[in-house]
């Protein structure tokens, strides 16, 4: 759930790069594919310091993180399996006039990643972590002029 007001919608370019796996996909263990795929996209996003987005492309699953990181080809380790992971070189642009059912968990992990950044970052939130002082933070969001708030750039 977004509580800001994204004034500059129309203006954003999702723009992202396919990371490609090995995992393969047995026949009846979708829920399997579907957990560890979740847990290689978690690492991607780790490796890359940013969002990363399971998405669909010519019937294969790929991750997709913004176009301006990097990731190295390497091995995940996810137990208990191990898999390979490659940064494809394509970039596919998401304009805020095609935003759809197949694209939109790209688009919420990049703009949630970057609300977030703004938040700890320019606005001094503090993290959502169960040490850190929940009344401070609150107190600190509700000082943000909805006007300040805006999504500069998902990929800067």
């Amino acid at each position: 759930m977004n509580l800001f007001r994204i004034t500059n919608l129309p203006d954003l370019d999702f723009s992202y790069k396919l990371v490609e796996t090995d995992l393969a996909k047995l026949e009846g263990k979708e829920d399997l594919y579907n957990r560890q795929m979740l847990k290689i996209a978690q690492k991607v996003a780790s490796l890359t310091s940013g969002p990363a987005a399971s998405i669909h492309k010519d019937g294969k699953l790929f991750i997709a993180i913004p176009s301006n990181k990097l990731l190295e080809n390497s091995k995940i380790d996810i137990a208990p399996f191990s898999v390979n992971v490659k940064l494809l070189p394509d970039v596919y642009h998401i304009p805020a006039g095609k935003i759809n059912n197949d694209n939109l968990e790209v688009v919420q992990k990049f703009l949630d990643f970057e609300m977030r950044r703004q938040l700890v970052t320019i606005h001094n939130f503090g993290n959502w972590a169960p040490h850190s002082s929940f009344r401070k933070g609150l107190y600190n969001l509700m000082q943000i002029p909805i006007s300040k708030f805006s999504v500069a750039s998902i990929t800067s």
